[in-house]
């Protein structure tokens, strides 16, 4: 196994908190609406700098997902390539982790009003 494909895992899981951390704080945003706390400057700009950053850390897990699937295909197509259930194990991991949490979150942000 490649030092890249660690790092890589490493660089996925730092992505995947920083959007479920993210999302949570949008979340509850998005519960209260901008006008939650009347005569506060603040809210609104919070409200939007919230919204924003999700959708930050969303395109950032996208992203994430895109060069996933990018160390899969380095994965399979080097000449060391290791145990076979680990590769098929990272595989899986590179390639499911993204798109699980990125419906996890929508599925999650819908069900706030």
């Amino acid at each position: 196994m490649s030092r890249l494909i660690t790092i890589y895992l490493v660089i996925e899981a730092i992505a995947v908190a920083l959007y479920c951390w993210l999302l949570w704080g949008w979340m509850g945003w998005k519960a209260v609406g901008p006008n939650a706390f009347p005569g506060s400057p603040d809210a609104a700009w919070l409200y939007s700098s919230s919204l924003e950053y999700c959708r930050w850390a969303t395109g950032f897990v996208e992203g994430v997902w895109i060069g996933g699937i990018a160390c899969v295909l380095f994965l399979r197509s080097g000449a060391n390539q290791g145990p076979i259930r680990l590769r098929n194990a990272v595989s899986v991991t590179l390639l499911a982790v993204p798109p699980a949490f990125l419906i996890a979150g929508h599925i999650l942000e819908g069900r706030v009003t």
